[in-house]
């Protein structure tokens, strides 16, 4: 996308044989979306997702529940790696295999996040122990609370707006 740019201002400088013209607008004007590009490239390549080893183990569980992987959270200060993500009723829980994870701030960028959006009450658990993780999937998906699906699905979706 810079090449692109860069040939527009290239020739438009040597047909004019000066920088003012239209073509240089032009070209300037198309670094914008060329660097939103090389942002979002930069970030891709920091986010792993998550492991082949710890998707076979929740995937081996069956799950009936709504679920996501592969999200990275953003906000102003940290960004936050979550591998896989699952939520019923006002439960979420997640894990991440990142060792820098800061879980008190992921936790109030949540907690804000769902306050701007209006949901209320909902429990956010983030762990880092496989098993422990697996072990509530467990005992999650086995409960016998009322289902709320279309909570869920909101839920999880404002946080797949949130993550790359």
């Amino acid at each position: 996308m810079f090449g692109i740019s860069l040939a527009i201002y290239l020739a438009g400088y040597l047909t004019v044989h000066s920088n003012k013209n239209l073509l240089t607008i032009v070209a300037v004007l198309g670094c914008l979306p060329a660097s939103k590009s090389a942002v979002s490239m930069i970030m891709f390549l920091r986010a792993k997702g998550c492991s082949e080893a710890l998707k076979a183990k929740i995937d081996g569980l069956s799950l009936t529940l709504s679920q996501r992987y592969d999200l990275y959270l953003t906000s102003y200060q940290k960004n936050f790696q979550i591998s896989h993500i699952v939520m019923k009723n006002h439960n979420l829980i997640g894990i991440t295999e990142s060792d820098r994870f800061d879980e008190n701030a992921c936790y109030e960028h949540l907690k804000d996040m769902f306050s701007r959006n209006g949901y209320k009450d909902i429990t956010v658990k983030i762990f880092s122990d496989p098993e422990k993780y697996l072990e509530r999937i467990g005992s999650l998906q086995q409960s016998e609370m009322e289902e709320k699906e279309h909570l869920q699905e909101e839920v999880l979706h404002l946080l797949e707006n949130l993550s790359l």
